[in-house]
């Protein structure tokens, strides 16, 4: 310790990198000269329908027509395709009313994929039935999303056949099982990417009979083809969830050349999770086997199981006839879809809250929440943040763990800050597959501070004494709760070197525990060093205890590490840089945003993460004469719940309003 002492330096921040996110059209569209029919009034429930004229030479340009018919006309959509719009502009139009029209990459495929040699197929596409330049036209056609897949006949998924590097959320899931089998694996006929043709090979060995090499290999071809779906781009968009949950046919997903229904997919992750684990008999089998190839993928298989199947995408919960009937209507109110769909992508914003509109239970509250794209961003997630806000349900600030503040991610790019404090992020985030539940320490992608502080949400929330209204307006969170303390010391996470992270690591952790010591005033005694060689000594156990915190360790998760270097500097990575602070009666603690001297630590009733606030600077003073606060930061504590919890209950309460 005394070595570890001397080496203490000074802190240095680093910047921290943002996640950033169907509607925007790509950048540097060229521009077509097509020439939109109208659809008449917004009044009415006109749309237009794309007829992609057949052709016999699949090198030929696309062509099509779009009509306008009303919905309220039978089979009024035939067919409606679903899929991943893409970025990379097609150098080639497709020709509509023999007009050249502009498409992504992706869509251009698709539609050649689509066209048929001897009938034309009538088919809702997005992109190109809707006028994408005229906002007001764009927000009607969003407003009959409901109606337009509801009375589809049919709904085409369309899995592009490209796929590119593993999503940052599914890296730790896939990576080591993810990649093409090689050629003539298992000795069997069938392509492996034809999930259909694999489930039924697979139900030839149900879970109850005997294991063989021959089924293992069978299993292993399942898990692959299911894994590599999942894998799709298409999963994690956010439009998606409307147009395969509303259809009332399960839709039919079309990849890399074989198609089957939402149904058959479903059969097969059923399937898969009746055979895992494996069992003894299938230990022995592996053991015993001549092929690397199944050791391998079996072995993948195992180390992987447990997160994948608990990860099955949100979209089959929601799916008519697929979901668990009891849980219907807890996934289907608007604060739990701004939760499940947190790390849904969306090319616009906005449309991480427009697309949810169709999915709610009813119409009116779908209606609520006003698709207008003419709304400044920030006005659409104010007004989100405050219905979630404003729900009766349990928990009702719960997504505070979910998202970033507004202004968190405003500091974060250099803008001004600007609108109340409380207000939300919705635009994307990764935090639930960033917590100590769902990776290891050793995942290139492991646990974040967002991550952190979303394991340790449900039992903060709980804590529920206050028994007073919480309630949010345009401009200002009423809500109760109590300060903990005063923020007497800030530093930041200093970046730590990769050979020697684990020692730096002990270092910050001594050199914050000297901080606290001088903000109780305590001072050092001359014998402290000796002191700290005692294995009963308080200090001894405390900096022990900053240096778990510092590393994002859950209480169960224990450091029995051999590359300690490499843990350290793997968590260091989201850490470094971040403030962290020391409270006036000692609390340390991690701060999700630079915050200062004086702010306050805060307990508010429902909310899943402890608070920093600051007095407002606007000189007003709230209701009934009360000082207004802004908050700054959320905030991660070393001192457990159980410890922190009996402090927090003997304190005032108090009620607060945040603008």
């Amino acid at each position: 310790m005394i070595d570890i002492h001397r080496k203490v330096q000074s802190l240095q921040p680093q910047p921290q990198p943002a996640q950033g996110a169907r509607s925007d059209n790509p950048e540097n569209t060229p521009k077509s000269v097509y020439h939109y029919p109208s659809l008449g009034p917004t009044t009415e429930t006109n749309v237009r329908i794309l007829n992609i004229l057949s052709d016999t030479k699949e090198e030929s340009p696309i062509r099509c027509d779009l009509e306008v018919c009303s919905l309220k006309e039978e089979n009024a959509i035939p067919e409606a395709l679903s899929y991943v719009w893409g970025t990379d502009l097609s150098n080639d139009p497709i020709f509509v009313g023999g007009n050249p029209f502009f498409i992504t990459k992706n869509l251009h495929t698709i539609l050649r994929g689509l066209r048929r040699r001897d009938v034309n197929r009538r088919i809702w596409v997005d992109a190109i039935c809707i006028n994408q330049e005229d906002l007001e036209e764009k927000t009607h056609q969003i407003r009959l999303m409901r109606d337009i897949y509801t009375k589809a006949g049919d709904t085409i998924v369309w899995l592009n056949e490209h796929q590119g590097p593993l999503r940052d959320e599914d890296q730790p899931l896939y990576a080591s099982h993810s990649g093409p089998l090689r050629e003539g694996y298992g000795g069997f006929e069938f392509d492996q990417y034809d999930l259909v043709a694999i489930l039924n090979e697979c139900l030839k060995y149900p879970a109850e009979t005997p294991k063989t090499e021959e089924s293992l290999i069978a299993y292993t071809m399942l898990d692959l083809c299911k894994n590599r779906i999942f894998l799709n781009e298409w999963w994690r968009r956010v439009w998606t969830l409307q147009e395969a949950t509303l259809p009332r046919k399960a839709p039919t997903i079309h990849y890399r050349g074989h198609t089957f229904s939402f149904d058959d997919l479903f059969k097969a992750l059923r399937f898969f999770r009746t055979v895992i684990p494996f069992g003894e008999r299938s230990e022995e089998i592996l053991r015993e086997s001549r092929s690397a190839d199944l050791r391998t993928a079996a072995d993948a298989i195992k180390r992987t199981k447990s997160r994948v199947l608990d990860r099955i995408p949100m979209l089959l919960e929601y799916r008519p006839g697929l979901q668990r009937q009891e849980r219907r209507s807890e996934i289907k109110t608007f604060t739990s879809l701004l939760g499940h769909t947190s790390h849904s992508r969306a090319t616009n914003p906005r449309d991480k809250i427009f697309a949810l509109e169709s999915l709610l239970p009813e119409r009116g509250l779908g209606e609520l929440i006003n698709v207008d794209y003419s709304e400044d961003i920030s006005d659409v997630f104010r007004r989100a943040t405050a219905r979630s806000f404003n729900s009766p349900d349990s928990g009702q600030l719960h997504l505070m763990v979910y998202f970033n503040f507004l202004f968190e991610s405003q500091s974060r790019k250099g803008e001004n800050l600007s609108g109340p404090s409380w207000v939300l992020d919705l635009t994307y985030s990764d935090a639930p597959f960033r917590c100590n539940k769902v990776t290891n320490w050793n995942h290139p992608d492991g646990v974040t501070l967002d991550g952190y502080l979303f394991s340790n949400k449900s039992a903060l929330s709980e804590q529920n004494i206050t028994n007073m209204v919480t309630f949010t307006t345009p401009e200002c969170l009423y809500c109760a709760g109590c300060v903990i303390d005063q923020v007497s010391w800030i530093g930041n996470i200093r970046t730590l070197k990769p050979e020697d992270a684990f020692e730096e690591l002990q270092m910050f952790a001594l050199w914050v525990n000297l901080a606290r010591r001088a903000v109780l005033g305590l001072g050092v005694p001359s014998d402290y060093f000796d002191r700290l060689k005692m294995l009963d000594n308080p200090d001894r156990f405390r900096i022990t205890s900053f240096t778990r915190f510092l590393t994002l360790l859950a209480d169960q998760d224990t450091l029995n590490f051999i590359d300690l270097n490499g843990f350290s500097h793997q968590r260091n990575s989201d850490l470094a840089g971040r403030t962290c602070f020391i409270t006036t009666r000692g609390h340390f603690g991690i701060a999700t945003a630079p915050i200062r001297l004086d702010d306050k630590l805060c307990w508010i009733d429902t909310a899943p993460v402890y608070l920093v606030l600051r007095n407002a600077d606007n000189n007003n003073e709230g209701t009934s004469g009360m000082q207004q606060h802004r908050i700054v930061a959320r905030a991660a504590i070393s001192e457990s719940l159980s410890t922190m919890w009996p402090k927090i209950y003997i304190l005032p309460i108090q009620r607060f309003q945040i603008v």
